[in-house]
């Protein structure tokens, strides 16, 4: 229960930005694993330190932490963990512009997740193949991706996913040349990020916003907001 705990309270450092915090908690819950032998708690913590690692940019450790997670979860035939690997491996990859190995994880993990039927994660696998096709210049198709995920989230009140969506959503517009509903996207995903306190999100949007303003040429307030997200990245 304890080492439960631990593994739960790193998840929850990991959303709010606090990956100092997060790393420290899930090593504890990592030792704790190890030492009871419960094989299925250490395979849910190594892929969450995979997670933590990516959010810092420290893609050897991500996929190290990871692939040894993944590894296990595949043995024992642990779906939702094979899926939840597997994100952290394609955003590993879309990061490192391979887009075509990113893609790959992304379908593997949505069509386990439909076999489940764990919503929750399709709508994740949904919303990184649409970042996958933005980053490729298929805006159409992302922004349908963007919108099939973020219909599910609002089904299942995913707050968090709800936020990440009308962002990714943003992004899209942005590109488009559609700077209106761009920012009025973008405002609706930092209002929600400030609510739950996801800092990490906070500073995405706000950063997302500063592009939307450049564009139309407000380069004042442009600034401000990529110095008030800058601020949120140090800390």
């Amino acid at each position: 229960a304890e080492a439960r705990c631990c593994r739960v309270l790193g998840v929850l450092s990991r959303l709010r930005g606090d990956y100092p915090s997060a790393l420290s908690w899930l090593e504890q819950a990592r030792d704790a694993f190890t030492a009871l032998d419960d094989r299925a708690g250490l395979t849910l913590t190594l892929i969450e330190i995979g997670s933590v690692w990516w959010r810092r940019g420290e893609y050897a450790s991500a996929r190290h932490e990871t692939e040894t997670g993944l590894a296990m979860a595949r043995v024992s035939a642990d779906k939702r963990a094979v899926a939840s690997g597997l994100h952290t491996l394609g955003l590993v990859a879309e990061d490192q512009g391979d887009y075509l190995a990113a893609r790959a994880y992304f379908e593997e993990s949505l069509a386990l997740e439909r076999e489940t039927g764990d919503m929750r994660g399709v709508s994740t696998s949904l919303n990184y193949l649409g970042i996958v096709a933005n980053r490729q210049g298929d805006y159409v198709t992302s922004r349908a991706l963007f919108e099939e995920g973020l219909a599910i989230r609002r089904e299942i009140g995913d707050k968090q996913g709800i936020a990440a969506s009308l962002n990714n959503l943003g992004i899209a517009a942005n590109y488009q040349g559609d700077q209106i509903s761009a920012r009025a996207l973008h405002e609706q995903s930092l209002a929600l990020r400030r609510e739950i306190g996801e800092k990490w999100g906070i500073a995405s949007s706000l950063i997302n916003l500063g592009f939307v303003a450049q564009e139309q040429g407000e380069y004042v307030k442009a600034q401000a907001l990529f110095e008030e997200s800058l601020a949120l990245e140090r800390e």
